[in-house]
């Protein structure tokens, strides 16, 4: 990609191609100057961590509670990369809209964001992109989407995301955990206090929308207190 821009853009775009995790991606895409051809050349990437993603919660969901919601989120945010990678060929006003209609649209609303986005998009990766945003989630990925693959050893699986610099921090975390064979959480393993804290913090209704990574910062700050019922915690 660094042939295609100068400057700035050139080692922006060294950035984007050296695997990192999807907020540094969707960063880079918001800071480049969109050329009209770029978009469709980094996009590829992006649907194939989307891919693994799919994949790795589909395998790991029901054994792995912590480590698949930890996916969903990657999920999310995988697909915030593709939107960025569309808004260097189609204009950032333009695909910024109808990033907002098919993320918190209502149904009529997506369903027309979609078939723009169908409209809009061109080249052999068209219908590619078009199945992965059009999912409402990644429990409709996972229904949509036959394996690619067969099953995967869940450690290996597990290592192979661990391994996985696509991956934010907190993901790359959880996994680590699991490995550790402290992966069910199912009354006799106790969850570690780190992930517990912020599992704890992302049902606050305050820090809800705030990203894993951001809460695991501020999970460091938290101190556990225990109250009696009916105490008065705040005047």
């Amino acid at each position: 990609m660094a042939h295609i821009y100068g400057g700035a853009d050139a080692a922006i775009a060294d950035l984007v191609h050296a695997r990192m995790p999807s907020v540094v991606r969707r960063a880079c895409f918001d800071v480049m100057e969109p050329d009209g051809t770029a978009g469709m050349l980094l996009v590829g990437d992006d649907l194939a961590l989307l891919s693994t993603i799919i994949e790795s919660h589909q395998q790991l969901r029901d054994t792995n509670p912590v480590v698949a919601l930890a996916l969903e989120e990657e999920f999310e945010l995988a697909r915030t990369t593709v939107y960025g990678a569309l808004a260097l060929d189609h204009g950032r006003t333009k695909i910024g809209d109808l990033e907002t209609l098919v993320s918190s649209g209502h149904d009529d609303d997506r369903a027309t964001a979609i078939e723009a986005l169908d409209v809009t998009i061109t080249g052999e990766l068209r219908r590619e992109i078009i199945g992965m945003l059009e999912h409402l989630d990644i429990d409709e990925a996972d229904r949509s989407t036959p394996p690619s693959r067969e099953p995967t050893n869940p450690r290996e699986l597990l290592a192979e995301l661990r391994d996985d610099p696509r991956l934010g921090s907190w993901t790359r975390h959880v996994v680590g955990d699991a490995l550790d064979d402290r992966t069910t959480y199912s009354g006799a393993t106790p969850m570690p206090s780190s992930i517990s804290t912020v599992l704890s913090l992302k049902r606050v209704d305050i820090f809800s929308t705030l990203p894993f990574d951001v809460l695991a910062e501020l999970a460091e700050m938290v101190t556990r207190s225990a109250y009696a019922a009916g105490t008065v915690i705040i005047e």
